[in-house]
């Protein structure tokens, strides 16, 4: 069906529900007629809630104004849209979709399935921009979209592949490969090459990330007040001209930041060539960054500002410095701002090996904690300038080969005879799925992460009371059970009910409260039960300690 220039090819009114089917069509040439007004729509429209099933069509070649060049949907309260088996491709708009727009109701789902999204191009949002609803990708291509000077406000979000804001994004099984924002020095500082995400949630799983590029932060990804979840994904390739070349996740108000089983390879920026993180809670877990660079520091990692972080059973290998490196280049870097942060990172279970600039950096003398053990670090504590701040380098590291299958291939995995192997932590929990004890690096662990294996609760008065919390991330794809806890000091106690049934790809805490009845230092064990713990014993130990003084007379004792 060819427009002819003449307006939009085929619009949906809105009495049409998914029985209503367009396909096997080439839709082509939509609007000018005879000038572009700037509510145009190219290709498709499906206003007022329409409804319809679209499959196996081309939609090519459309311009629109600022809603979509290609196609805008609109599905209505409950519905679900489908587009499957359709190619998108050549389209233009000025500051809508040059692909798909997708708004309507904010419960409506739009499915994607075996849709080809390619070279449209728009202000932002060049390939798919989203503004409602739930929108499920599910073996999609999105490539070689172009997003020129980004959308109106702060931040300025090109989204090159994707632009999403207030909605929530599955991507699955998909490929978001060479897209765009910004594209000269006129417009710079514009975000997210691949996929551009504001006051969303996102859950990318089993997806690839690669050669996409921004004149601003996040080449691969820019999330600002997000929940980003990403598990079996790859991050290759992608450059940020400013911050994040693989992944910027900012902060203020937004959920979970959770990368499980992700490969950052070869990604770069200014600062955090990989990945960087702005005031959040993160857990890295079972991941691999190599071969990630940046011209001033974090060539894997940038952790800005106040947040619990936690990186577990990862590798990190062959990242480097620029040619012309102007800064202080490290593997993980720690930005402490603003001065009154006091950030805590965890690392366990993690080799950083055959990296050419220190593995740890701080940005200056604070108040920060670094905790390392039960890793491979190559340089050991030499390799680590904690500038003063509190660094808690455990007994249980090595300074040894990890032994490599071949590194030329980059093939990570432990030669038989590594030191990695059975050398992480204890607790059971972190098992390998064999039920042997936890390999170091991304090859190890069963897809659990704690946020700590020993709680310390300070100084307190006795009889008095303080409550700490122990978070269990459950990456695994079937849900899990914590049956139980018993403590062998009555002064160690929690008020969860047992069994804590995890659903997959969740977290829960869970809290611990002491309570002395004694003076001085006290210590106990907590045994925290679990059917789904691979090993004989089913349960993981924990240490816990604190210390009780008396000001019953004044005099503390």
């Amino acid at each position: 069906i060819d427009g002819d220039s003449a307006g939009t090819v085929v619009v949906f009114s809105g009495s049409e529900n998914s029985s209503a089917l367009l396909k096997n069509f080439h839709i082509k040439n939509g609007y000018t007629n005879p000038q572009l007004p700037i509510t145009a729509v190219g290709g498709i429209y499906c206003d007022n809630n329409a409804n319809p099933t679209l499959v196996n069509l081309i939609i090519s070649d459309n311009s629109g104004g600022d809603d979509a060049g290609g196609i805008y949907v609109t599905p209505g309260p409950g519905d679900t849209l489908r587009i499957s088996g359709s190619v998108i491709r050549n389209n233009n708009a000025v500051w809508g979709s040059g692909g798909l727009k997708i708004g309507g109701d904010p419960s409506a789902v739009t499915l994607l399935n075996n849709v080809h999204i390619t070279s449209n191009s728009s202000n932002s949002g060049a390939g798919i921009k989203i503004r409602t609803g739930i929108s499920i990708l599910d073996n999609v291509t999105i490539t070689n979209n172009i997003a020129d000077e980004g959308g109106i406000g702060i931040p300025k979000i090109g989204g090159g592949g994707i632009d999403i804001s207030s909605a929530t994004l599955y991507l699955l099984n998909s490929t978001v490969n060479n897209n765009s924002s910004g594209t000269d020095d006129t417009d710079s500082g514009i975000n997210g090459g691949g996929i551009g995400a504001v006051s969303s949630i996102l859950t990318i799983a089993s997806s690839t990330l690669s050669g996409n590029t921004s004149s601003g932060k996040g080449g691969g990804i820019f999330s600002d007040r997000s929940t980003l979840i990403m598990r079996n994904t790859i991050i290759s390739n992608n450059t940020g001209s400013d911050n994040g070349g693989g992944v910027f996740q900012g902060g203020g108000a937004g959920g979970e930041t959770n990368f499980f089983n992700c490969v950052f390879h070869n990604n770069y920026a200014s600062v955090g060539g990989g990945l960087m993180t702005e005031s959040r809670d993160v857990v890295v877990s079972e991941s691999i960054f190599y071969g990630n660079s940046c011209n001033e520091k974090g060539s894997a990692i940038d952790l800005y500002g106040n947040g619990d972080y936690i990186i577990s059973n990862s590798t990190f290998i062959q990242n480097s410095k620029t040619v012309n490196q102007s800064g202080e280049a490290a593997v993980i870097y720690f930005d402490q701002y603003p001065s009154n942060t006091t950030p805590s990172i965890r690392v366990q279970n993690s080799i950083l090996w055959d990296n050419d600039i220190p593995s740890f950096l701080f940005q200056r003398a604070h108040q920060d904690t670094l905790m390392i053990d039960y890793s491979i670090i190559e340089g050991g504590i030499d390799s680590i300038d904690a500038d003063g701040n509190q660094l808690i380098y455990g007994t249980n590291n090595l300074d040894l080969d990890p032994l490599f299958s071949d590194i030329n291939s980059s093939d990570f995995t432990l030669q038989a005879g590594s030191p990695a192997i059975d050398a992480g932590h204890l607790n059971a929990f972190y098992n390998d799925t064999d039920g042997s004890r936890n390999d170091m690096g991304y090859s190890g662990s069963n897809g659990i992460v704690l946020s700590a294996t020993e709680i310390d609760f300070g100084y307190l008065g006795v009889g008095d009371s303080r409550n700490k919390t122990l978070t269990i991330t459950n990456n695994r794809d079937a849900a899990i059970s914590i049956s139980g806890a018993t403590f062998d000091d009555s002064q160690f106690t929690t008020s969860q009910s047992f069994p804590l049934n995890m659903a997959y790809y969740s977290s829960a805490d869970i809290q611990f409260t002491f309570t002395p009845n004694a003076t001085g230092a006290q210590s106990g064990t907590l045994q925290l039960s679990s059917p789904d713990i691979i090993a004989s014993n089913t349960y993981g130990e924990f240490a816990l300690s604190g210390n009780g003084f008396d000001l019953s007379d004044g005099v503390v004792q």
